[in-house]
């Protein structure tokens, strides 16, 4: 299926899929999850999301891909930003359709 064809059925409905892994893969996910928290240097709420400001380690960015292609299967409505520079280190952003935000709020707000 093309890019073209996903998006003229609209957004993806605001529903976390729980049977996205099967045990082996949860535990990846909570792994990659609490590593990639424990990277985050700022948090900065944005009107649909979170931006996050994650440490200058040089294996931050692949482990931050590797997230967001873990969260993409469970919640495929979110929407990721991934940036990385010398100069400005690596960003996330984080967002989704009206309602995303509130699913993110307990895991970034409030923290560093």
């Amino acid at each position: 299926m093309t890019r073209d064809a996903d998006a003229s059925r609209g957004p993806a409905p605001i529903a976390c899929r729980l049977d996205a892994f099967d045990v082996v893969e949860r535990r990846r996910y909570d792994a990659v999850r609490a590593q990639l928290l424990a990277r985050v240097c700022a948090v900065e709420e944005r009107e649909s999301g979170y931006r996050l400001s994650l440490d200058a380690d040089a294996s931050t960015p692949a482990l931050a891909g590797e997230w967001i292609a873990l969260e993409q299967r469970c919640c495929p409505f979110f929407e990721f930003t991934l940036e990385s520079s010398a100069a400005s280190g690596t960003t996330l952003t984080v967002s989704g359709p009206p309602g995303a935000k509130e699913i993110l709020r307990p895991a970034f707000a409030g923290r560093a």
